[in-house]
């Protein structure tokens, strides 16, 4: 914090986190008595006290929970730039982030069931110091947190032995999962599908706060046929009651985050991700491969497809997530929409969008050049962010194999698996004729070194051809 700039925590759900950061800012506040406190609603919020000429000056700006903050209209490397330029100690922007919402923008390893496609994700993520927070204490912390034994939540969080981490137990994630699961089996049957649909509509890629409308509407699909039809407005304020009822005087299943919208407690939405995607990779290896998302309820995909607008920050999102699914509605209403010029697709090809969609092809098997034919987006866009992500690694200047490259590489690599790979009309061989050929034969020797030699000889012709 003392250099200025984007701070970020990052680790899992529940690792401790915004507590960590509440408590660096306590002391930063101690030390510097003078310095505002800035909390913005939202992206856009931040973006329009730029516009008001706020002054960003010894300040510090809270940004909990990053990914709500970055936004077509909100937070992105140029707007970081204006409210904090390079050189300035006087502006701390300090946020936090999941592990999982990160690897959502194209940045982490894990597996996103959902893409996100925020605008210069990259750069802003870049731009930050990243202060990684895992799970689990080390040993010097045990000893530290020992000492505080006389506390019994303490005490009960370093006897627990089944991997729990200490800001977690505290934090009452697995007794959360717990209620949820209790909620499910008859305890409070209405609450608990308000939880799993508030689950679902992330998993679909609706990651900003849910209308209770919304949630309203799609909680029916987890609950009994005749138990649905008795529903009325007693047992839905009641579930919603229910689910947002702390535990443990910790975390909910649900929190409202502003008046009328809610979202799931993180903890939850990475414990059925989890699951999910383990039966997705069993179905897989029995031969069984297919489209991901097939455990979200068709109520939750049809309350999005007929309530979502084109400007919503969260459709692009919601549209790739459908595209994966069993239930392509929204996608299919997206390419009729450019199509026919309603929508215009030059507005959703973006770095971050591209590369996000390409990840989550990736990691669900499926045909990266047909998924973005299918949607219409630009190929060649994508060809040559990719080519760049690696291009360290090619030329020998940065060769540390982080998820974003190794990601990268995998999807050029895909590419070459195609039969058509080195076909002159075949649509990815015409996005990749438009690199420099130096770059695709640097590929091809890249890949037949780390023992891809067909893969690599693929890429070589391909260098061969476009220079013909």
């Amino acid at each position: 914090m003392r250099t200025g700039g984007l701070v970020i925590l990052e680790g899992a759900s529940a690792a401790g986190k915004t507590r960590s950061a509440y408590e660096a800012a306590a002391r930063w506040f101690r030390d510097h008595p003078s310095w505002k406190f800035l909390r913005p609603r939202d992206g856009l919020s931040l973006r329009r006290a730029v516009e008001a000429r706020y002054a960003f000056e010894n300040v510090v700006i809270w940004l909990d929970d990053l990914e709500n903050y970055l936004s077509r209209e909100g937070l992105d490397a140029s707007l970081l730039r204006v409210v904090s330029p390079p050189g300035r100690v006087d502006v701390i922007l300090l946020a936090t982030i999941r592990s999982l919402a990160r690897s959502a923008f194209g940045d982490a390893a894990n597996y996103p069931n959902i893409p996100t496609f925020a605008p210069d994700t990259r750069r802003v993520f870049s731009l930050a110091r990243i202060v990684r927070l895992p799970r689990e204490l080390n040993a010097r912390e045990r000893t530290r947190a020992a000492s505080l034994r006389h506390d019994s939540r303490m005490a009960a969080a370093l006897d627990t032995v089944d991997g729990v981490g200490l800001a977690e137990f505290l934090s009452a994630g697995p007794a959360v999962v717990e209620r949820w699961n209790g909620g499910r089996d008859g305890v409070k049957p209405w609450g608990a599908a308000l939880v799993s649909a508030a689950i679902d509509f992330r998993r679909a890629g609706y990651l900003a706060p849910v209308p209770r409308s919304w949630l309203k509407k799609a909680s029916a699909a987890y609950i009994d046929r005749r138990e649905a039809r008795r529903v009325n407005h007693f047992k839905i304020s009641e579930g919603f009651s229910w689910a947002t009822e702390p535990v443990h005087g910790a975390s909910a299943c649900l929190e409202e985050v502003e008046n009328g919208k809610f979202r799931a407690f993180d903890y939850l939405v990475d414990f059925v991700q989890a699951q999910a995607r383990s039966e997705e990779d069993e179905q897989r290896e029995g031969g069984k491969g297919g489209l991901v998302l097939t455990s979200v309820p068709d109520d939750v995909w049809h309350t999005i497809l007929h309530n979502i607008r084109p400007n919503d920050p969260q459709f692009l999102n919601c549209v790739s997530a459908s595209a994966m699914s069993p239930h392509p509605g929204l996608a299919l209403m997206f390419k009729n929409g450019v199509k026919s010029g309603v929508l215009d697709i030059s507005e959703f090809n973006s770095e971050g969008q591209l590369f996000g969609l390409a990840q989550v092809c990736l990691r669900a098997g499926i045909c990266v050049v047909c998924q973005m034919l299918t949607l219409g987006l630009d190929l060649t866009l994508l060809v040559k962010m990719l080519i760049e992500i690696v291009e360290p690694v090619l030329d020998g200047t940065d060769v540390e194999p982080t998820a974003r490259r190794r990601d990268a590489m995998q999807v050029l690599h895909s590419f070459a698996e195609d039969e058509h790979f080195n076909d002159s009309d075949a649509p990815i061989f015409k996005a990749i004729a438009s690199v420099d050929p130096e770059k695709i034969a640097a590929i091809g020797a890249f890949m037949t070194a780390i023992g891809a030699g067909e893969v690599g000889r693929r890429w070589e012709r391909a260098a061969e051809q476009s220079i013909a």
